[in-house]
């Protein structure tokens, strides 16, 4: 066996190591991940069923990224937060041996009664990825914001100001660790679309909705907010498996949703 040819070998023995154009991913998150609260859910705004932008983007693997051959998870779960993953990594996240894991948590976190402060939030995803990277140091990791509140639909046990203070902290964490993780913006870019609507029921409504068939809860994104997920992620990935090519811009992203 020629040296060039063993080396490849031995390379891809190493826990994480792809080949070219070979991926595996695994998205980990809450019920805005799982997506599962919306079957059979018909959206009320933009018609047709709601399908998260997990399940989506692994549906779309093989349209978006044609050239590269893509395995997805979706690690996503009712109710899960911070301090459940960081038990959580092994089972669910490296035995995938991903090369890129995306991470969107902190909705629950953020609720007032499940009773996570802004300092263990910040102590939990640290710890979620330093173990990723003790398992292997080149796993690309994309850190999501989570996504905006709104409460003239949910005010009990949670809060606009508390959830962007866990929004910034993504942010912090993610200037701070630097290296292979990587911020995906996605609570100011639903925010950006509300906003430009004068903040209207209507537009809320078109983005934020339910966790039933009845009530709006204002947590939950409708199809047009997971479509603000789904473009800025795919954008992340193929900054990832195809740097050549990226020549969108955020403003190109957010206009191409509606």
């Amino acid at each position: 066996m020629h040296l060039r040819s063993l080396v490849l070998f031995l390379l891809l023995l190493i826990p994480g190591v792809c080949s070219a154009g070979t991926h595996r991913v695994v998205f980990v998150g809450d019920s805005i991940t799982a997506a599962n609260i919306y079957d059979g859910m018909i959206d009320p705004i933009i018609g047709g069923s709601i399908t998260g932008y997990a399940p989506k983007l692994i549906s779309d693997f093989a349209t978006l990224y044609p050239t590269h051959s893509f395995t997805g998870w979706n690690e996503g779960g009712n109710g899960y937060q911070t301090t459940q993953w960081v038990t959580m990594v092994t089972s669910h996240i490296t035995s995938h041996t991903p090369d890129i894991v995306c991470i969107m948590l902190g909705a629950n976190d953020a609720a007032l009664d499940v009773g996570i402060s802004l300092s263990q939030y910040e102590t939990n995803l640290r710890s979620i990825i330093t173990q990723i990277q003790a398992w292997n140091i080149a796993t690309k990791i994309l850190l999501l914001t989570p996504t905006p509140i709104y409460e003239g639909k949910n005010t009990s046990t949670r809060t606009s100001a508390r959830t962007t203070a866990y929004a910034q902290k993504v942010r912090d964490v993610v200037t701070s660790v630097g290296g292979n993780v990587s911020l995906v913006e996605t609570s100011d870019l639903i925010i950006a679309h509300v906003s430009d609507n004068n903040y209207s029921d209507w537009w809320y409504t078109k983005y934020m909705t339910t966790g039933n068939h009845d009530d709006d809860d204002g947590i939950h994104p409708m199809q047009s907010g997971h479509n603000v997920i789904y473009n800025a992620v795919s954008s992340a990935i193929s900054a990832i498996v195809n740097p050549a090519a990226i020549t969108t811009s955020k403003a190109t992203v957010e206009a191409s949703i509606e």
